[in-house]
């Protein structure tokens, strides 16, 4: 597992929920459309932290970009192709490798409604109480859309995503999580467990004059859904509301049951950090033809996108240099610590290629490989 701390990482809210003695922290980069309305993003994100928190997840969310998003180009289509958009975007799925990102939070200008997040990775019904393993999220089912813009409820009242519902980027990232809309144990069974207890009639089985309900993170109505039902609803920022419980334990039979199951999944979708990689591509360009004669200088550097974990480099020679850089006949000359370095050539061409190197051995050589001419007279 990637990250476990021993103390929450995120504002304390105390509930009455059972204790998570260390947390599971999910890597999440955050990215934005041009026209995604910036000034919505902060208040969503620090929401998500927020429900972890109060839901008893024993998760906590660490953005990459929360302050200053990532931008995205702007993306066209229903949900479904724009979800792909995202998923596909190669400059993104890069920037989500390279810093070590499970999940990514995009916020958009207009869907067809407030969100769009795939959960049928977790789809069946059973939930594993402690583990449920994804083969397929870590690659295509991890990206959660977000809309800043409007969409229109079932009056055909305007509503404002990110203003009416706070908990909007929390409720796409729990379905990330397999968290689902079911209200009651009804089969057949969608979500990973078939009673995700998001109803917001509970803890009474039907409206009743007076009566104040709520709706928790997780279910799929807006406020004023809820509310023509014919009582005051409550919105509760949790992944399941605390009144289903018995003697204020928790179901196992819920979102929240379901975050505790896939989380050890999820937080292996990306590792951050890098390990000591073979460095490419190799270039350079010539310095100096006879400085000093007979040498000819070049100025030879390469790419090492794990230069942390690099302490020095082992160069390699082969003269005469053979076209097409065959790997063959390569001899080591010298060691550098900087990805960089000038080589002298004489009597002939010589081919180069680098090793990355620490304390715990060294890689291969570079896939690739610089031609170094000698062009001296004095050659």
């Amino acid at each position: 597992m990637k990250h476990l701390k021993a103390t929450l990482l995120v504002m304390a809210i105390f509930v009455s929920s059972p204790t998570i003695s260390a947390q599971t922290v999910i890597d999440v980069l955050v990215m934005a459309e041009p026209n995604a309305d910036a000034s919505k993003i902060a208040s969503q994100l620090a929401e998500v932290n927020n429900v972890m928190v109060a839901s008893g997840t024993g998760v906590s969310i660490a953005y990459a970009f929360s302050g200053a998003p990532q931008v995205i180009p702007p993306m066209t289509g229903s949900d479904t192709v724009q979800h792909i958009a995202a998923t596909t975007f190669a400059p993104a799925v890069a920037l989500r490798n390279s810093t070590g990102a499970d999940l990514v939070i995009v916020f958009v200008d207009e869907l067809s409604g407030c969100g769009f997040a795939p959960a049928d990775q977790w789809y069946g019904g059973n939930g594993i109480n402690g583990t449920a393993p994804d083969t397929s999220g870590s690659e295509d089912k991890y990206v959660a859309l977000v809309s800043t813009g409007t969409t229109t409820d079932i009056l055909g009242n305007t509503v404002d995503c990110p203003d009416d519902l706070p908990y909007l980027a929390a409720h796409e990232t729990g379905h990330l999580f397999g968290a689902g809309h079911e209200e009651d144990a009804i089969p057949p069974a969608i979500y990973l467990y078939n009673n995700s207890h998001a109803d917001y009639t509970k803890p009474v089985p039907f409206p009743l004059p007076g009566i104040d309900g709520y709706y928790t993170v997780m279910h799929s109505v807006i406020p004023v859904e809820c509310q023509i039902t014919g009582f005051n609803c409550n919105a509760l920022n949790k992944y399941s509301d605390l009144a289903t419980a018995t003697n204020g334990v928790y179901h196992n039979t819920n979102n929240r049951q379901a975050i505790l199951d896939t989380k050890s999944s999820v937080t292996a979708y990306r590792v951050p950090g890098c390990s000591l990689t073979r460095p490419d591509p190799v270039f350079g360009n010539i310095n100096n033809p006879c400085d000093p004669d007979p040498w000819t200088s070049h100025n030879m550097a390469w790419f090492d996108s794990c230069e942390d974990e690099s302490e020095f480099y082992e160069i390699y020679a082969q003269q005469p240099a053979i076209w097409g850089g065959i790997d063959i006949n390569y001899v080591h000359v010298w060691n550098t610590v900087l990805p960089w370095d000038e080589v002298f050539v004489k009597g002939g061409a010589a081919n180069f290629r680098v090793k990355a190197c620490n304390s715990s051995g060294c890689t291969g050589k570079s896939n690739t490989w610089y031609w170094a001419d000698a062009i001296c007279e004095g050659h």
